[in-house]
């Protein structure tokens, strides 16, 4: 008969999952000895009661193990929820941007001469008055510039006293030609009495001789003093032609002698202009502060040589009042839309952390800040600064106020986040319902507020319509996007491209009514837009509940209308449970895991 040693089971080991194993050895013969014949039944009886101990080993393992198995997730903690209380506060929604604080006024003081600074009279931060010197550029060259200009006008103003004189003697010759011309005109009306009396002799005489009462002498001697008078009314026309001559010669010189003089009072004019130019010139040399103001830059030093030649050089930057000062912010495409003129703004500064600054909208510029294609614009944000705390150029952190609700019931954003299992897809049905226009949404608030404002016609409302359509496909398209801040940035840039397409199918009559109908909406409640909270029901398993939604900022959303009350507990989110120990160990099985009995 062979001898036997059975092996006891280990410890049983606890697996990943908490199931207790068990392990079982073959029996081995400690002394094998060769098989009698009368022995071979009761050996194979022998092992057969082996195979059964075995499997019923193993049945027992199993049952162990599943009763472990139930027993562990039997103790499995139920899910915790963290939650926040339904709260009642004020609410405010800003467009939050960067910018730079200015002052409202800057004047670059520069030069309009070339020269020498000869010296300088303001310094960085002095306060200086309208017409205080300021810098003093070196004059020497500029005042012999003035001495030669002058000198240039008085030999101007001596050339006119001679052009003056030059005039007057011609008009002296004109007198002169004109009475010469009188003489020889007297002298042609004598010497035409003269030939007449002459002709009338002649004609006498020659009438006598032909009747012969007088000699042929006296005929002859008539003809001569006939020719002789014709001879002297030939001469006094002559001398007349010549003295006419002589006057319009006169007058011609008189005029040369004019234009002269006239030329030489220009040329006194061109003098004094020079000499005042040379006179503004020196007086340049001398930089005055053109308002009363702060210096904030000072750009040159003594000795510094500026040169005005092209463009003016900048000596000086003078802020006009630092109690009164704007800042220039960049504010997004995306959010320029919900900022208007007469918003507060608020901001900080590195420089007074803990002070908050309060100003106004006062410009929202049209013009278009490119940088990198990012594209932003400029809306101007005036402050007082009576205790001067800001300083130009600081960086300010500007949030502009769109809405603010009183007193309101408020709830945090993460809670409406939060979706329970089998949430997701019952709010997801509902958002393309919205798209869908199954209920009310963005987009169809827009299009019925432009309907009620104003009456379109066929055409316009065939154009809005396509718009609509358009607008809802790219609505639509935002549930792709997985980052929640980028959807509803890229929901509010659709939202202002569509009131600007909007606008752009109205005629300006039309538009200006629209405007009014924005400009009345503005501070009142919105419409609302849906959502959901879940909060923990009875039995410890969320509930969802549907609300009205209006206004909402980085932390918080209003709630309008729902089920819901203050101090109520809604869910944020859910932390996955720690792995539990067991209080107390299954029948069957000791402290360290072993099963008993083995």
């Amino acid at each position: 008969m062979n001898t036997t040693q059975t092996t006891l089971v280990p410890p049983l080991p606890r697996g990943e999952n908490g199931s207790v194993g068990v392990m079982v050895t073959d029996q081995v013969p400690l002394h094998p000895t060769p098989l009698r014949d009368g022995e071979g039944k009761q050996s194979r009886k022998g092992m057969w009661c082996k195979v059964l101990l075995s499997v019923l080993l193993l049945v027992l393992c199993g049952g162990a193990a599943a009763g472990g198995y139930t027993y562990y997730h039997g103790h499995q903690l139920p899910p915790h929820y963290t939650t926040v209380a339904i709260e009642r506060g004020d609410l405010t929604t800003t467009v939050n941007a960067t910018g730079t604080v200015n002052a409202v006024v800057s004047v670059q003081v520069g030069t309009q001469v070339s020269g020498t600074i000869q010296k300088l009279f303001a310094d960085f931060n002095s306060t200086v008055q309208e017409g205080d010197m300021i810098a003093q550029i070196d004059p020497a060259p500029l005042e012999t510039k003035v001495l030669q200009a002058r000198a240039n006008l008085t030999s101007a103003t001596a050339a006119v006293q001679v052009a003056h004189a030059t005039v007057e003697s011609a008009k002296a010759a004109i007198d002169t030609a004109r009475a010469k011309a009188e003489s020889a005109k007297a002298n042609i009306e004598k010497s035409k009495v003269a030939l007449d009396d002459a002709r009338r002799t002649l004609e006498r005489k020659r009438a006598l001789l032909q009747r012969a009462l007088i000699p042929q002498n006296e005929l002859d001697s008539a003809q001569a003093a006939y020719d002789s008078a014709v001879s002297q009314f030939q001469q006094a026309t002559a001398q007349y032609d010549a003295a006419v001559g002589q006057h319009k010669s006169a007058v011609a010189q008189a005029r040369l002698a004019e234009a002269q003089r006239s030329a030489a009072l220009a040329q006194v004019e061109q003098s004094k202009a020079a000499l005042q130019a040379a006179d503004l010139d020196l007086q340049h040399t001398t930089i005055r502060s053109p308002v009363n103001g702060i210096v904030i830059a000072r750009n040159v030093d003594v000795g510094q040589t500026v040169a005005a030649s092209l463009q003016a050089p900048i000596l000086f930057l003078i802020a006009r009042d630092l109690t009164h000062m704007q800042v220039d912010t960049n504010v997004s495409e995306a959010d320029i839309g919900r900022i208007i003129v007469g918003q507060t703004a608020t901001f900080t500064v590195d420089a007074h952390a803990g002070t908050t600054f309060r100003g106004q909208v006062v410009q929202v510029r049209n013009s278009p800040i490119t940088v990198q294609n990012v594209v932003t614009y400029n809306a101007v944000v005036q402050v007082a600064n009576p205790e001067l705390k800001l300083k130009p150029g600081m960086t300010a952190n500007v949030a502009f106020l769109v809405a603010e609700r009183n007193n309101i019931l408020k709830i945090p954003n993460a809670a409406l986040r939060f979706q329970p299992d089998g949430a997701k897809q019952e709010a997801s049905g509902q958002e393309s319902k919205d798209t869908q226009g199954g209920s009310k949404g963005p987009l169809q608030e827009m299009q019925e507020r432009l309907t009620q404002a104003v009456t379109l016609s066929a055409d316009h409302q065939t154009r809005l319509e396509a718009i609509m359509q358009q607008a809802k496909l790219r609505y639509k398209a935002l549930r792709e996007e997985a980052s929640d801040d980028r959807r509803r940035a890229l929901r509010r840039e659709l939202l202002t491209q569509l009131q600007g397409q909007m606008r752009d199918i109205l005629t300006p009559e039309q538009r200006l009514q629209y405007e009014a109908s924005l400009k009345t909406r503005e501070g009142q409640a919105p419409a609302g837009r849906p959502g959901r909270v879940a909060i923990l029901g009875p039995l410890g398993t969320p509930e969802l509940y549907a609300l009205t939604l209006g206004i909402t900022n980085d932390t918080h959303t209003e709630v309008i209308s729902g089920d819901v009350t203050v101090g109520q507990q809604v869910i944020t989110g859910i932390v996955a449970p720690a792995k539990p120990t067991p209080a107390a160990p299954p029948p069957g099985f000791s402290g360290s895991g072993r099963m008993r009995g083995l």
